[in-house]
């Protein structure tokens, strides 16, 4: 009887620890199958938030006025360089030969100047054509071929202007059919498109700051000393508005102003790319921008263009309100469907 119970006992022990771990394992399993889920989910929600990032269908509006502003700024540089073209693109101006540009490996012929007439008529009448929205896809690609070969003449003197246009005229060409701000036709699906040209044209902008500030930061004197932004106004480019600031603002005042322009370029991937920081960064950016135009000869072209990438950040509302305003104007004033 004894041994019966001692029997019994050792079974009810033993299947007892087999069926607890029988259990344990079964929880790791589910608890394994849980982790791996998890893992894919977070996958496909990054994944996911990825695609709508850069393919997800948006409105035009902000492409489309990005295309007018951007394309006025760059008509208002090109008329201001235009006083010298025979100088920019012609034999009449000094080249250096392409050999001995090592770093810049790309050279076109220059233009006779009988043909530079012809060449600036075509060049004026595609961006007007452009800016209006009629066209797009031909005159885009017609300016952008412009721009190209007025860089590649005269490489030396051609300015940051000339590389951004470059990137953003391209973008535009890419993606051609206006349906905001346009005197042709519009079809209603053109509405909306995906998102990539909007995205590449922000990030183009922030990181432009970002590099300027990080090469001041690192490689330049911005953080060793508090008066290089001092000592670069009075420089070749110097304004009699920038020399008015030499004048009248305290010594002390510089390293303040050296400090902000440095931190905003810096900040520019958070203080755009974040939504809710976005109006310090359009207001901080405009008063960085308008120093740099009013106390550097020249320099107000850079700063136009430069603020027309801040047209891809606004709000959409916004900026359908502004097109109605003068939609309406123009269907008031001249009798026409405005679009």
């Amino acid at each position: 009887m004894c041994c019966r119970r001692m029997r019994f006992v050792r079974s009810c022990r033993v299947n007892g620890v087999c069926e607890f771990n029988e259990f344990f394992k079964q929880i790791q399993r589910v608890e394994l199958d849980n982790s791996q889920t998890d893992f894919i989910n977070m996958q496909k929600f990054f994944w996911n938030n990825f695609l709508n990032f850069w393919f997800a269908p948006i409105d035009r509006i902000r492409f489309d006025t990005f295309r007018v502003v951007s394309m006025i700024c760059v008509v208002l540089y090109v008329q201001a360089r235009w006083m010298y073209a025979p100088e920019w693109l012609t034999q009449v101006g000094f080249h250096i030969a392409p050999g001995n540009l090592p770093y810049h490996t790309f050279a076109v012929s220059l233009l006779p100047m009988r043909f530079l007439f012809l060449f600036g008529a075509v060049f004026f009448a595609a961006m007007a054509a452009v800016i209006v929205g009629w066209q797009l896809r031909l005159m885009l690609w017609i300016v952008w071929g412009c721009f190209l070969y007025v860089t590649l003449a005269d490489q030396v003197s051609a300015f940051v202007i000339n590389k951004l246009s470059i990137v953003s005229l391209l973008i535009l060409a890419l993606v051609p059919n206006g349906y905001y701000w346009t005197i042709g036709k519009r079809n209603v699906n053109d509405q909306y498109q995906s998102a990539w040209p909007v995205r590449i044209l922000q990030l183009t902008i922030i990181i432009c700051y970002f590099s300027a500030g990080w090469s001041k930061a690192v490689y330049g004197e911005w953080l060793k000393s508090g008066y290089v932004l001092w000592s670069q106004i009075q420089g070749t480019y110097l304004t009699d508005f920038g020399a008015w600031m030499v004048r009248v603002f305290p010594l002390w005042s510089w390293p303040i102003m050296q400090c902000s322009a440095l931190v905003f370029e810096l900040m520019a991937p958070l203080s755009f790319g974040i939504k809710s920081f976005r109006k310090v960064a359009f207001w901080w950016g405009l008063g960085f921008q308008l120093l740099v135009a009013f106390t550097m000869h020249q320099l107000i072209y850079f700063s136009l263009v430069i603020l027309s990438f801040y047209v891809v950040f606004m709000d959409e509302k916004f900026l359908r309100g502004v097109h109605e305003f003068f939609a309406l104007g123009w269907r008031n004033v001249f009798g026409l469907k405005g679009r």
